[in-house]
């Protein structure tokens, strides 16, 4: 971290932003928890036991800390930096997450205004990102109208395309003897494949075989997580099985509505349908990410590479995978027919500062890495 990013930022009126330190874990850790996302069904995205781990997982993660001149805490936000495809070449991105405020300064537009003015001179290397994006849920309709409109010095939020991310049920998997395990020897293959996969979308993220080889158990991930199927020995799919719940969990915090009600109902005939259970409140959600999937345009033989890795999910002691694909991928539908997940939906959205010139993207479907989000 350069010594500039570490000055916090102070506003007379508002009190301070600054980049958070080790010490600033369990406060950080209680907002995403006391911060919930309000729906059907109220989730944490929660980072337990240390904050901080889940942010060493790929790329740099920066989180920064707002506070008031007595050190209370008022809300929080991460930027992460990571290479990403953009308009089919690798560029340094930036992305905007975790974004909380504490509830007693809600609807202060000031702490939002300058908590956005702190970003670029908090975020170490932010001179170096070609883009900044985020993402939105769909249906957050209040909160994507006051990001959308650019008011006053707040950024411009652009909405370059929308997210389905699946909840594929395990119980769905099937073995067809299609994949194997990854080898030591395929890192250069399968960086290869993601590619030419990866070039096509917009936000993918570059896959580094130093990165790939340097995997250890603080990653959730390991190289025999990749999974791979091979025609004429060339690979046509790979993605790896990544658990991250040692240090990211999404926990149920409440049900509304006849949810409230149906739940152990629901979950009765989710196990005879084959369905994604819920969970109890205080309880996280049994998952895993299918995660760096690249394949090619074969649908029904990725359909059922993806049935085979929901096999390797219940010995992992989950019930579920995430998958997320763009609203405009070809096999969306398909897997929707055939595994019949539960799902959700976000836009991705482009970042762009008052001082800024809006990133020029050329049409191609956004498909940021959701395990990375």
């Amino acid at each position: 971290m350069s010594a500039a990013a570490a000055v916090a930022t102070t506003t007379p009126a508002a009190g301070r932003y600054r980049v958070a330190t080790a010490a600033d874990g369990p406060a950080l850790a209680a907002m995403l928890r006391d911060n919930p996302m309000d729906g059907p069904i109220t989730l944490a995205l929660e980072r337990e036991p240390d904050y901080f781990a889940a942010g060493r997982l790929f790329g740099e993660d920066t989180s920064v800390i707002a506070e008031t001149a007595d050190g209370d805490p008022v809300g929080m936000y991460g930027c992460a930096m990571w290479d990403s495809y953009l308009n089919g070449l690798p560029q340094r991105c930036a992305y905007l997450h975790g974004l909380r405020v504490n509830t007693a300064y809600r609807r202060r537009l000031r702490w939002l205004r300058d908590g956005y003015a702190s970003i670029p001179r908090l975020a170490p290397r932010w001179n170096e990102a070609a883009c900044c994006f985020t993402s939105v849920a769909s249906d957050n309709q209040q909160a994507r109208r006051l990001l959308e409109a650019g008011l006053g010095s707040l950024p411009r939020y652009v909405s370059q395309g929308e997210m389905v991310t699946l909840l594929l049920p395990a119980r769905r998997g099937r073995s067809h003897g299609l994949l194997r395990q990854a080898r030591r020897e395929d890192v250069p293959a399968i960086c290869e494949l993601h590619r030419r996969h990866a070039q096509g979308w917009q936000f993918a993220p570059c896959l580094d075989e130093a990165w790939l080889r340097g995997l250890t158990p603080a990653h959730g991930l390991a190289l025999e997580n990749f999974w791979l199927h091979e025609q004429d020995g060339e690979p046509r799919f790979c993605a790896a099985l990544w658990d991250q719940r040692h240090c990211k969990q999404t926990v149920a915090r409440g049900y509304h509505g006849v949810l409230r009600w149906l739940r152990p109902g629901y979950n009765l005939w989710a196990r005879m349908a084959r369905r994604v259970p819920l969970p109890l409140v205080g309880e996280r959600m049994e998952h895993v990410f299918i995660a760096f999937a690249a394949f090619a345009d074969d649908a029904p033989l990725m359909l059922r590479c993806l049935e085979e890795l929901l096999a390797h999910v219940a010995p992992m002691r989950a019930s579920s995978a995430v998958l997320g694909l763009s609203a405009r991928h070809p096999l969306l539908r398909l897997a929707q027919r055939r595994f019949r997940p539960l799902h959700y939906r976000t836009c991705i959205e482009t970042v762009t500062w008052p001082n800024q010139d809006e990133p020029v993207l050329d049409g191609r479907p956004v498909q940021p890495e959701v395990a990375l989000l």
